[in-house]
């Protein structure tokens, strides 16, 4: 199930768990009866040294895992491995300094600019600067329903932008009333925390709580799985308890509603659905996607053989996004392979990591954007609604103009 054990590197999730084993028994002695039972794997020529890990788990597997908890799911006996590996990256990047080098310049850039990209954060709120969106002051009161919480792909990727620019529009079709904090707002701290840089974690969260309870904020909208799965699960350890709603969930809930009309909303296309890790296997999000997707007129939806629990991860999460990718197939371009292989003429994606690794997994396969088509579910969303209105407004027009006198 480890997709990076699956396309060559050198992680294996279980060998994870027998190592730590055959360490704790080779160094014992502090146990109760001086012993611990080894795996019933261990080598007796295998010897350890020292009590460490590190003895047995080379930095080079911690590395190369996504953190997509598809070992924890598979698991038959509920080993929490991910906790494990995190751990053992925590020790890594604080204690020895031992991470790959492009994980530092994410560090640098989340430290000076507050964000991963390394952009500056005065252009955070630039993508609206054509739309109707109300950009808060971080000392003013929060008077709307919702805040919405771009994150730093939202703010600062091209592709993702544009994402944000249509949650915008179908927010605005819908009437919600949301607001956004634009160069106020700062990363969640997600890549920091999954990379084992605990520190920089706190540093970057701390400032956010803070501002957000001085505020009022009760209710977030998220884009993105990572600040999703940070904001509602991680922030409350800190003293930030917040309600909040991952874009699919509100898309899901404005269509059953009524409040978002998607009557006239039509794609004659063949459509699949990429599971986002942080969105299925951590947080249980598995359906709202998929009915926002399902409920677009005219779609044929396929599922991808690998999908659900047993979603394949795109290759970019935990920290992965800013790490290059240098042994065995490229978890992205085996992933961008099993979405063209449904033959679907739309690729769906929930999470701004997903999107940018499948885009470049599907063109780097050779297929132009008007052969498979990569987008967020917004997208694909606003389309369907535009090329219904489109279609309806043909329909109304008259064949021809009529001829003066008749």
């Amino acid at each position: 199930m480890c997709p990076a054990h699956a396309t060559g590197k050198p992680l294996d999730p279980r060998e994870i768990v027998l190592k730590s084993g055959e360490v704790m028994a080779a160094t014992a002695s502090h146990a109760r009866g001086g012993k611990v039972s080894p795996p019933l794997s261990v080598d007796s020529e295998i010897t350890i040294s020292a009590n460490s890990l590190f003895e047995r788990i080379t930095s080079e597997e911690i590395w190369a895992c996504t953190s997509c908890k598809a070992c924890d799911e598979i698991c038959p006996v509920n080993i929490e491995i991910l906790d494990k590996i995190l751990d053992m990256r925590r020790y890594l990047s604080l204690m020895e300094s031992d991470f790959p080098a492009e994980l530092g310049n994410a560090y640098r850039a989340m430290e000076n600019q507050g964000n991963p990209w390394g952009m500056s954060q005065s252009d955070r709120g630039e993508w609206a600067k054509d739309l109707d969106v109300t950009v808060l002051d971080p000392g003013a009161a929060f008077n709307h329903e919702y805040l919405y919480w771009v994150g730093c792909a939202g703010s600062f990727d091209d592709k993702n932008k544009k994402v944000t620019q249509s949650m915008a529009k179908l927010l605005k079709r819908a009437g919600i009333d949301v607001a956004i904090l634009g160069p106020s707002e700062m990363c969640t701290g997600d890549s920091a925390r999954r990379s084992g840089n605990e520190y920089l974690f706190q540093m970057l969260a701390m400032p956010n709580i803070e501002m957000l309870n001085g505020m009022g904020v009760r209710k977030i909208i998220t884009q993105c799985p990572h600040c999703f799965n940070t904001l509602a699960n991680e922030y409350p350890q800190f003293g930030g308890t917040y309600e909040v709603i991952h874009h699919s969930q509100l898309l899901e809930h404005l269509i059953d509603s009524g409040k978002l009309d998607i009557s006239d909303a039509t794609l004659e296309e063949r459509i699949t659905y990429h599971d986002s890790c942080y969105l299925g296997r951590h947080n249980d999000v598995y359906m709202a996607p998929r009915n926002v997707v399902a409920s677009i007129k005219g779609v044929d939806v396929v599922e991808m053989p690998r999908n659900g629990t047993k979603g394949m991860c795109c290759g970019a999460g935990g920290a992965r996004m800013w790490m290059e990718e240098t042994i065995g197939t490229k978890v992205n371009d085996e992933r961008a392979a099993e979405a063209i292989s449904t033959g679907a003429s739309r690729v769906a994606t929930a999470c701004p990591f997903c999107y940018i690794m499948l885009d470049d997994g599907v063109k780097g396969a050779g297929k132009e954007e008007n052969e498979v088509k990569v987008a967020d579910i917004s997208i694909h969303l606003l389309d369907a609604i535009e090329n219904g209105e489109r279609i309806r407004a043909a329909g109304a027009a008259p064949l021809s103009a009529p001829v003066a006198g008749e």
